[in-house]
């Protein structure tokens, strides 16, 4: 079996030897195909194919398929890996700390996050705002603490930082920052971007904004500033939560699958 791990690797295999066995690809494409319009032709060809087993990553993935043309034969979402994130810093004794990762692609809509937190600022001065990131980001607030380039250990000890974690992407795949967060504790803000919202259910684990609306990115937060309680509550559901996505869950998954396609029941 040979497993092919992007589109651009079907794209440049269209005529594997016979060595290769049975072709399969786990797909997780999906911000190229919404933010590279004049590549879609491409994706096209290089997912649509019929001699490969398609496995989707989350649900905007298996859509992208569908509009392809292509029927996954399965969703097998991506996850943690055991241990690596976690809750060091209980989560009712958490401060004011408002976080967030410094992403420059325009699908990741800095923009938004940047008018968030200044109207966060203004509202609840007393909190601390902390990012990771490029550290010589010379368009942020001098009140922001920028950690820049981090460590898998510092990026947990970020999250643990953290009362509340925003995300106001466009567009993800899947969303990782945010499953990250929450296995840390943090109550995540997020806008409906795709991905995550595979994992992150509104007012039961998190919350979920519109893209691009900075004011409900701000006010949510704040709300989750002020009502400690709330906060709380959505924190400690999304690590439960957290811990069933993990890598070695969706590995095992994965590989009972492919063994079933090479070894087919009779």
């Amino acid at each position: 079996m040979t497993v092919l791990s992007a589109w651009q690797t079907a794209e440049r295999t269209t005529t594997p030897p016979k060595s290769a066995g049975v072709l399969a690809q786990v797909v997780y494409d999906y911000e190229f195909w919404i933010t590279q319009p004049e590549r879609r032709d491409a994706i096209q060809r290089a997912l649509g194919r019929t001699d490969v087993a398609h496995v989707a990553t989350s649900g905007v993935v298996e859509h992208m398929l569908a509009e392809i043309g292509a029927v996954p034969i399965a969703t097998i979402p991506a996850g943690l890996a055991a241990g690596e994130f976690g809750v060091d810093v209980a989560i009712d004794a958490r401060r004011s700390v408002v976080g967030f990762a410094r992403r420059y692609q325009p699908s990741k809509d800095p923009g938004t996050a940047l008018e968030a937190i200044e109207e966060i600022h203004q509202q609840v001065p007393e909190t601390t705002f902390v990012c990771f990131g490029d550290a010589a980001d010379a368009t942020l607030p001098d009140w922001v603490e920028r950690l820049g380039r981090v460590t898998p250990g510092e990026l947990r000890d970020f999250y643990n930082r953290c009362a509340v974690f925003l995300l106001t992407s466009k567009v993800e795949g899947w969303g990782l920052p945010a499953l990250e967060a929450m296995a840390c504790g943090a109550t995540v803000v997020s806008t409906a971007s795709g991905g995550v919202e595979d994992f992150l259910v509104h007012d039961v684990n998190g919350l979920i904004v519109p893209v691009g609306d900075a004011s409900k990115v701000a006010s949510e937060a704040i709300d989750l500033l002020l009502a400690r309680e709330r906060r709380i509550r959505l924190a400690e559901r999304a690590v439960q939560d957290t811990r069933q996505l993990t890598t070695e869950r969706s590995l095992d998954r994965l590989e009972v699958l492919l063994a079933e396609r090479v070894h087919p029941a009779p």
